[in-house]
Order: C-alpha cells, then structure tokens, then sequence
C-alpha cells in the first residue's frame, strides 16, 4: 500500500492538515459567536450531516489527490524483460504490415515468427516463477498461521473466478435474466434473511445492585487514538468510501476531526446517515449458485462508524 512508504505518508498528513485547517478555523468562529450569544439560532441548526461531509469530503479528495486510484496497465507478473520482447514482437508486426514484395513479407513473416515465439517462452517463463513464488507464500503463511494470506494467495493459484452476475431464480424456480427482476429477487431475500419478527418476549433487565463505574462523558482524544490502532488494515470501507488505514495514517487531524464529530454525536445522540448505512455485498456458498439460498451477504458499514463502536464497549479510560 502506498501509505506505507514515509514520504507518501508525510505528504498524505500535510495535504490532510492543509484541508481541515480551514474548517477547523470555521468551527472555532461559530463557537466564539455561540459564547457572545450571537449566533445561538444558528446553532440549533446545526446539522450532524453537514459536519460529517465536510469531514468525509476532506478525506476523500485528499486521498484521491496524494494517492489516487489503482492503475493497472500491465500484468504484474510479467517482467519488463517480457515487455521489451512484446515492443520487439510489436514492431515485427509493423514491418510485416508495411512489406510489400513477395520476398520482403516472407523474411518480414520469419522474423515476426521469431520474435513470437520468444514472448510465448518468456511469457511461461515468468509464469512458472510466479507460481514457485506464490506456492513459497502459501507455505510461509501457512507456517506463521496467516490464514488471510493463505487464503488470497491459494485463490490466485487456482485460478478460480465467481461470477457474482450470474442468473438466479425466482421464488418459483423461473430463471430471471433481466437484472432489474434479479435486483429485486436479491431485495426480497435478503430482506427475509435478515429482517426477524421480534422475540415474543422481550427482556426485563433489573438495576444493578451497585453503582456502575461507567464514564458517560465526553469523549477523549485518547480513547479515539486507542480506537484507531485497533482497527484492521485491508478492509473495504463502506458508502463514505473512507478506508482505515486514511484513518489511522492521518495523524493529529484524523484524531482531532474525528473527536469533534464523535463529541456532537455523544451530545446530540445523532449519527450521520453515511453511518446507518451499509454496502450489502453477496459470497458464493456451495450448491446450485442459482438459488439465493446459497449466496451469503456481508455488510461492509462506514469505517467511522466503527471508531464510535469501539469507543463505546471498551472500558472507558481518561485521556487526552
């Protein structure tokens, strides 16, 4: 990942500090005018959604400007001695397309012939060294217990690809082809998956016979920094499109941003909409891939969202 490297890095937390400087100027303002009692109405209008885009629309464009998105203009497995041998097969191709004389096609053909054949056996070449090195993966993570590696390095060499847009069958077993019936078989099944009547009895928890020591106040800068290191790399973000690792790698103004918007939440006991929603996105199970039945779905939720989570179940702990 980019953000590993610490020039990347430095330069991703000063762009960041450049975006939430001003908005963190603004903010102060208006608690200065709600001191003098200036701007009182304008305070009870304030919106969560509002602050929650500003903080999102900082870290998004930050890291569409200093990390930008994934390119991939060539395979990663093939060597640029492979590639030099395309370019070479590339330009016979353009002689014998510009060959004219009989004579001039056929030496134009034998040298095109040629430079094929050494991209074919370059080509498996490379290939047979990427299998070696991704079995030597496999074998090393396996050793250190390291089953996500195991499992991401044991896919790419099966060479096994699900088709998630596949046709699935209706209620009544009649193949829906138009994606628009499929959208709405998936909406119905997982609507019946995962929406249950509620219990026929509900729970009656009794008060506690002590008092609980639980800290109900703000909350602090350093049970969000905690927050943060306890998150997962590599996980895919939600709707807000935020990754953790933009999280974690933002520094003091993540933590600061963050505190800000998690403290109006805790005051107000208002979330942003980004946060009570989710991608709902669908895994292959065994059988028939036809049947809803056999397709599980998982819910990717706003990475944000989980800092908040985080925060409120684990023992709450002073800090700054």
């Amino acid at each position: 990942m980019k953000l590993r490297d610490s020039e990347t890095k430095q330069a991703f937390r000063v762009e960041l500090q450049k975006r939430f400087e001003p908005l963190f100027l603004q903010e102060e303002e208006e608690e200065v005018r709600n001191l003098s009692g200036e701007g009182n109405e304008r305070a009870q209008d304030v919106d969560i959604n509002a602050l929650w885009e500003k903080t999102k629309k900082a870290l998004v464009d930050t890291c569409e400007s200093v990390l930008g998105r994934m390119k991939r203009t060539r395979k990663e497995w093939l060597s640029d001695k492979t590639y030099r041998k395309v370019e070479e097969r590339r330009k016979a191709k353009q002689i014998l397309n510009v060959a004219r004389t009989r004579q001039g096609k056929l030496e134009a053909n034998r040298y095109y012939n040629e430079k094929n054949r050494e991209v074919k056996k370059s080509c498996r070449r490379d290939k047979r060294n990427l299998i070696e090195s991704l079995a030597q993966e496999a074998e090393d993570a396996a050793k250190k217990n390291d089953l996500r590696t195991l499992h991401m390095t044991t896919r790419k060499l099966s060479g096994i690809r699900c088709n998630q847009n596949r046709p699935i069958r209706s209620e009544e077993g009649t193949l829906l082809t138009k994606m628009e019936d499929q959208l709405q078989r998936w909406k119905r099944h997982f609507e019946s998956a995962l929406n249950r009547p509620a219990p026929c009895q509900l729970p009656d928890p009794q008060p506690a016979d002590v008092t609980l020591n639980i800290n109900t106040g703000p909350v602090s800068k350093g049970e969000i920094r905690s927050a943060l290191t306890h998150l997962k790399n590599a996980k895919a973000p939600g709707v807000d499109n935020i990754s953790p690792e933009a999280l974690k790698e933002g520094g003091p103004c993540t933590v600061e941003a963050l505190h800000r918007i998690l403290n109006f939440v805790w005051d107000k006991e208002e979330i942003p909409d980004d946060w009570k929603r989710g991608l709902l996105v669908k895994l292959t199970k065994k059988g028939d891939l036809s049947r809803c039945g056999n397709w599980r779905g998982i819910m990717l939720l706003s990475i944000p969202s989980k800092v908040l989570t985080r925060v409120t179940i684990e023992p709450n702990e002073s800090g700054c």
